[in-house]
């Protein structure tokens, strides 16, 4: 029989000149290739901004538990070519089939996905202008209190305008002008611009 499975039967049989007839039967089996069934693991969403060596790291447990169980000579699909999504955000989806040489197939799909970077944004303050002949540390209070108003939200490893760079006008008047940008790791970029104004000394 094949190998992959079935049976012959003989039945032997012999007679003679004088009548005698004598038979047997016996079978050859060769036992069916076992039903071949394949496994995939559950789809799985990892959270945005996760560092990528777990990333890389759960992505690797995750291909371990694609598996196949029975058939003959099975072959599965090469798991070794998928490499885990970046960081930033992405999907990879995975058929995985098995076929055997006695003609079983089997097959299921799965996907592994990295969150999408939340979008970035940037806050800036309103323009705010303060009173000529203003005390200087009234100034500075109010200065340092803008300051505080520049704000980012989202992106992954996001990097903001240094504001400890920048000091507040002479009490006598003048203006600092501010581009606050904030960038990700994931090339986002956000940018706004505000004014913080102090009113020239009224002419003496």
């Amino acid at each position: 029989p094949d190998f992959c499975g079935g049976t012959v039967e003989i039945t032997f049989e012999a007679t003679d000149a004088c009548g005698q007839t004598a038979e047997c039967t016996t079978f050859f089996t060769v036992m069916a290739a076992p039903e071949l069934t394949v496994s995939c693991p559950q789809e799985i969403e990892i959270a945005s901004c996760t560092n990528q060596v777990e990333v890389d790291a759960a992505f690797e447990e995750w291909l371990g538990q694609f598996t196949y169980d029975g058939g003959c000579n099975t072959e599965a699909t090469d798991l070794s070519m998928y490499s885990a999504p970046d960081f930033c955000g992405g999907t990879v989806e995975i058929t995985f089939e098995a076929t055997d040489a006695c003609g079983q197939t089997a097959e299921c799909t799965s996907m592994f996905t990295v969150m999408a970077a939340p979008e970035l944004t940037v806050t800036c303050p309103m323009d705010m202008e303060i009173a000529a002949c203003t005390d200087q540390l009234d100034v500075d209070a109010a200065f340092e209190n803008w300051l505080g108003q520049f704000t980012y939200d989202g992106g992954c490893n996001t990097e903001a305008t240094d504001l400890s760079i920048y000091t507040a006008p002479d009490f006598c008047g003048g203006t600092v002008e501010i581009t606050y940008e904030a960038t990700d790791a994931c090339g986002q970029t956000a940018e706004c611009t505000s004014m913080f104004t102090v009113m020239a000394a009224p002419e003496l």
